[in-house]
């Protein structure tokens, strides 16, 4: 069984917020397949020695390390929270307190170990990672399947969810000579696909997941046009559900992720675009940085796999590459969005390749810079 616990924007925006004297990130790959967490448990093992070892040689307070230390075992020999884990596990501890969020999509080891978190790959577990609802519909029937990047789909339930239209409207018990067959049937197939909404409205009212609609028509647009979905894309899977495995379901909404993801970098690199003319873009780390400092950027676009280090100054934004050290430089990039993000501006986690400019960050800005 799969178990996330996804940071949303208040967890995000207070954890940017957390600077001490030790703060310790560990990211590593873990598997939802109870009996095989045993080699994430190890490397998880490794990767705390290498955070402390850092923090000892930087001179931390020796009741500090002991502090931080205990925080982490706690999780290490924790055998309940090993048992139910997904395809990641954030760590993000602090002598004085600790976060733990198991993410979806699949990252890979890193640690650091600085006066402040290392935030950037848990943008990635908010950002497009092929993972989606589809509410599979037609008169005969009804499936919610939940598709993953990594993992089989599978099929979810929720209370009072409709089986088909027959049953859920009694039309066998009924005889409605009211209205001719033609509008008849679509009465009924409003009143169906309102009653679907309204059973699958808890489900998908909160979140940033993808929710596809699959049916052929006409319910297909009867039932888009009523879905309150949050995330609804606006495409649809024109085709029966019906003879449909979970897996042949899955494949084809893969294909409309695929191309509704590439919509959205098309629009975010149009927009950059639209900027360059008049100095409100950039791809130059120093001048995001300057400009995330001024609280000048509108929106940040930044590559979701950047290792870059260094430091930034607090008042400038001035790049530092490690004159610091590495026991106390940290993301360049994870600190370019935390500035960013307390000044209001946007943030968009993609792939190098989809970046605008093809660079570990780019911005566009509120004013030139």
């Amino acid at each position: 069984m799969f178990h996330v616990d996804i940071p949303g924007p208040r967890d995000i925006a207070r954890l940017f917020g957390i600077k001490s004297d030790a703060c310790v990130s560990l990211y590593l790959a873990t598997t939802p397949v109870t009996s095989e967490t045993a080699g994430s448990r190890i490397e998880f093992a490794n990767l705390m020695r290498d955070a402390l070892s850092r923090l000892a040689a930087r001179g931390l307070d020796k009741r500090r390390l002991w502090q931080l230390h205990e925080l982490l075992a706690e999780v290490q020999e924790n055998e309940v929270f090993w048992r139910y884990q997904a395809n990641s596990l954030a760590v993000l501890a602090t002598p004085d307190e600790i976060h733990t969020f198991r993410l979806a999509n699949r990252l890979e080891s890193e640690v650091e170990a600085s006066d402040r978190f290392n935030i950037k790959p848990l943008l990635r577990a908010t950002t497009f990672d092929h993972s989606a609802y589809v509410i599979a519909i037609s008169e005969n029937s009804l499936r919610v399947v939940q598709i993953f990047a990594d993992l089989p789909p599978e099929e979810i339930r929720v209370p009072d969810q409709p089986t088909d239209m027959a049953s859920e409207l009694r039309l066998n018990d009924r005889n409605d000579s009211s209205l001719n067959s033609g509008d008849l049937h679509k009465f009924n197939l409003t009143k169906y696909a309102r009653r679907v909404d309204a059973a699958l409205a808890p489900l998908f009212q909160h979140g940033d997941v993808p929710v596809i609609v699959m049916a052929a028509q006409p319910i297909a647009s009867i039932f888009h046009n009523l879905c309150r979905a949050q995330n609804l894309l606006p495409q649809i899977i024109s085709h029966s559900p019906d003879r449909l495995s979970l897996g042949e379901i899955a494949a084809e909404a893969r294909k409309l992720l695929d191309i509704h993801y590439q919509s959205v970098v098309a629009a975010h690199q149009e927009h950059y675009q639209g900027r360059l003319h008049n100095r409100r873009a950039s791809d130059m780390l120093e001048e995001v940085a300057r400009g995330a400092t001024q609280g000048a950027i509108e929106t940040l676009y930044i590559n979701i796999d950047s290792d870059l280090k260094g430091t930034l100054d607090e008042q400038t934004g001035a790049v530092d590459y490690g004159t610091g050290g590495p026991a106390l430089a940290y993301s360049l990039v994870g600190e370019v969005t935390r500035r960013a993000l307390a000044a209001g501006a946007k943030v968009v986690a993609l792939r190098r390749n989809d970046l605008p400019a093809g660079t570990d960050v780019a911005a566009t800005f509120r004013f030139p810079i």
